[in-house]
């Protein structure tokens, strides 16, 4: 991807080479007659060849055109289903991946724990094309960006939930007489705790999954400044992006075969983890207007493309046990996969055909809208709902899928009567109306 990314841009200044040379005389060193028939006429199409291609080239043309309108109009909507059905499918995944962790090895369980990792890369993923999309779109319409209405916004919507579960868990264990983690409390109160677990393991607590949110909030912290500055200095985002995502990758090969760095700080640290988030800004770059790749689009319209990149995905990420391969092959790939498979959700969840069927569930649907609560809570819902129902049943698939649903409920009731109207409140207070905003805390797309 990034080969490919700089090759377009020395074949440009080689064009622009050529024609800036095609005004100087030409002087060639050989014979007159090799000069003859190098200029001898080459055999032409006939008329009605030359109209055949000529009318198939406008129509690729116009299907590709068509194909990426409709994908900018798709992406513009306030609520974007194969945007929900990508967190839902990622948190089910994560889930599916702890939940797994003691079942009975088998082939489908191995499937099932390095799918679990794609979980959270899709997040990642996600959060970087949805943070970049919006900010572009804010430029775009206003000529700047506001940081204090994004970070705002930002903690509106993550802030208070994260914080309430933080407070219920400590004082559980405070009722409990149970140790409570406190250096995972307060690195994970400002949002360090990845760093936290790089380099003091990564201890079984309630915390302990928080590690990701930390990533993000890292992230919110540092890419919009730096957007800021890039588009003032009118710098190429894609040449940028493209020359961070691969001072990632030779800085994570670095660290897998020269330094042998922990597993701990290679899972859990921002600059080991920043190429996924940068793979998602870098493709809300390439899908702004103006940008030539309507073949690719085209291609990932496909249902036939959709599936093969489920599957891809699930190859990628299946030698993930083996740490080198994981940190040095697997990290490379999977982003760029996941970032393919988004897009290809967002035209799937229009289709009238089982993809289409599956992407735009109404169960899936509120599953990702609600993902965020879902992660936050996970590691204390579904693990005691799991164990209770499979002593009960005594199916894991059962147990599982039943913690599923429990841990849905509660982060649903979560969203309605508590997170969506302190968002709002939160917004209204700073800025807006509470009706609307409100209305907006309910159905709104966001990055979680």
């Amino acid at each position: 991807m990034i080969v490919a990314i700089l090759s377009l841009s020395r074949r440009t200044h080689f064009r622009e080479g050529i024609a800036k040379d095609s005004h100087q005389t030409l002087t060639l060193d050989c014979p007159p007659t090799l000069f003859h028939q190098s200029l001898s006429p080459m055999p032409t199409e006939s008329v009605e060849e030359q109209t055949f291609r000529s009318g198939q080239a406008r129509s690729i043309t116009r299907h590709e055109t068509a194909t990426t309108s409709r994908l900018e109009s798709l992406l513009q909507a306030a609520h974007i289903p194969g945007l929900d059905f990508v967190r839902a499918l990622s948190i089910f995944l994560v889930m599916a991946g702890h939940a797994s962790e003691g079942w009975p090895d088998s082939f489908w369980v191995r499937v099932i724990n390095s799918a679990g990792g794609l979980g959270v890369e899709a997040f990642f993923v996600l959060s970087g094309f949805l943070i970049t999309r919006l900010l572009l779109r804010e430029h775009e319409a206003t000529g700047r960006i506001t940081l204090g209405r994004f970070y705002r916004r930002r903690a509106a919507r993550l802030l208070p939930a994260f914080y309430v579960y933080l407070l219920v868990g400590v004082v559980l264990l405070l009722l409990r007489g149970q140790p409570v983690p406190w250096g995972a409390v307060v690195s994970s109160s400002v949002y360090v705790i990845n760093y936290y677990q790089a380099f003091t393991g990564a201890q079984t607590h309630f915390l302990s999954h928080c590690w990701s949110l930390a990533v993000e909030e890292q992230f919110y912290l540092f890419w919009p400044p730096v957007l800021v500055i890039l588009l003032a200095r009118r710098k190429s985002l894609v040449a940028t992006l493209a020359c961070a995502i691969l001072a990632i990758w030779i800085y994570r090969w670095i660290l897998v075969f020269g330094i042998h760095a922990s597993d701990y700080y290679l899972y859990r640290a921002l600059e080991t983890r920043g190429d996924h988030l940068a793979i998602g800004c870098l493709v809300a770059v390439l899908l702004q207007p103006g940008q030539a790749y309507g073949k690719i689009v085209t291609w990932l319209d496909r249902p036939s493309v959709w599936l093969a990149l489920v599957v891809a995905m699930l190859a990628v990420a299946f030698n993930d046990s083996d740490a080198v391969y994981k940190f040095s092959v697997g990290y490379m790939l999977e982003p760029i996969v996941i970032s393919l498979f988004l897009i290809s959700s967002v035209f799937a969840a229009e289709r009238v055909d089982i993809t289409g069927w599956v992407v735009s569930s109404r169960l899936l649907g509120q599953m990702g809208r609600v993902s965020y609560g879902m992660y936050l809570i996970h590691g204390a819902v579904m693990y005691s709902t799991n164990r209770v129902l499979v002593e009960l049943t005594g199916s894991l698939t059962l147990g599982f899928l039943g913690a599923c649903a429990a841990t849905m409920l509660v982060a649903s009731i979560s969203f309605k009567y508590f997170e969506a109207p302190v968002r709002a409140w939160i917004n209204q207070r700073f800025g807006g109306s509470y009706r609307s905003q409100y209305g907006q805390a309910k159905g709104q797309f966001n990055a979680t």
